[in-house]
């Protein structure tokens, strides 16, 4: 092309003003563009995180009566909203020592960590073996001692038994254990710079102790399901509603606390000698070869009275018929 041929700049600046004019838009050499973070993950996934909300407080719940033969009370477990943070920062921010457990979740991808604070541990440990727990001894970086990390794979096994609980209306997962260390510096699930959902469960012991125990997703790992995690939140008809529903209905009564009793005796006296007792009389009874245990008067099995490591108990011998007996379920 020869100069000639070129456009003068007089003749580039009359040909916008004409399309101006005539309310042509002039081409944008330089269109707005946005900030992206080509880092950043899915934020599709992030917005459907408050499944795992649900199911954090409905673990929660499971884990208070899980923990109490280990700390011989019920304690108060509250779970914190769902954060998503860079995994390096959040291990910086953790304190030595500490239990750190890598555990295999499959059918999801990758590994998760379950960080479980010593001071759990410690006070598990005391109530265990009959202390007070009110335990507070913590300094510097130590290995646990064998008794110790019995007490932490005690704590874990009842960690996957409600988690898979609570996860069961959503998706059926599975707990392999791969490894355990106290320092943060020498674990790893990704990469310091990949995103992991932090999921803390604060629990308030007795002594007004406080510890804690945090179970951490592989971002990723959420990705396969993010379809059961929208529908869990959104009740997307697509997915099978009923199937949900009654994993749901089924997880809620499994929960519900029961008193359940056996009567030894119920021996029967005259109102005439009723009214004559005095501190020192003896009522005869006759023990019972065969004892009912019951609930809300519903007979449920047979047993017989004996000792159970230093408490008295009923061994079960089998179930009652509830065709012998006349009862009325609304009293």
């Amino acid at each position: 092309m020869s100069d000639s041929e070129l456009l003068s700049e007089e003749e580039i600046l009359a040909l916008v003003e004409m399309g101006e004019k005539e309310g042509v838009e002039a081409y944008n050499l330089a269109p707005d563009a946005e900030d992206y973070d080509i880092s950043s993950e899915d934020s599709s996934l992030t917005s459907h995180l408050g499944s795992l909300d649900m199911i954090n407080e409905r673990f929660a719940r499971l884990l208070r009566t899980s923990l109490k033969s280990l700390l011989r009370y019920q304690p108060k477990i509250e779970a914190q909203q769902v954060d998503v943070q860079r995994f390096g920062t959040h291990m910086d921010s953790l304190a030595t020592p500490i239990s750190l457990n890598v555990v295999k979740i499959p059918p999801l991808r990758g590994s998760m960590l379950i960080i479980i604070d010593p001071q759990l541990i410690f006070n598990s440990l005391d109530s265990f073996f009959g202390g007070s727990g009110s335990h507070t001894e913590i300094s510097g970086i130590r290995d646990f001692t064998p008794t110790e990390y019995r007490i932490i794979q005690m704590i874990l096994q009842r960690v996957y038994q409600d988690m898979k609980t609570a996860w069961a209306p959503l998706q059926s997962v599975a707990f392999e254990f791969v490894s355990s260390e106290v320092n943060p510096q020498f674990t790893s699930i990704v990469e310091d710079n990949d995103l992991v959902i932090v999921n803390k469960f604060n629990i308030d012991m007795a002594h007004d102790i406080n510890g804690s125990i945090e179970i951490i997703y592989p971002y990723a790992s959420m990705k396969p399901i993010r379809d059961l995690l929208r529908n869990q939140v959104m009740g997307d008809s697509d997915i099978d509603d009923e199937r949900i529903w009654n994993n749901y209905l089924k997880v809620a009564i499994e929960e519900v606390d029961l008193d359940v009793r056996s009567d030894l005796a119920n021996p029967q006296i005259s109102l005439l000698e009723l009214r004559n007792l005095k501190v020192g009389d003896v009522i005869p009874i006759k023990m019972p070869e065969i004892v009912t245990v019951t609930s809300k008067g519903i007979p449920l099995f047979n047993g017989v009275y004996g000792s159970s490591n230093g408490h008295a108990a009923v061994k079960i011998m089998g179930e009652v018929t509830l065709d012998d007996y006349e009862v009325d379920l609304w009293d």
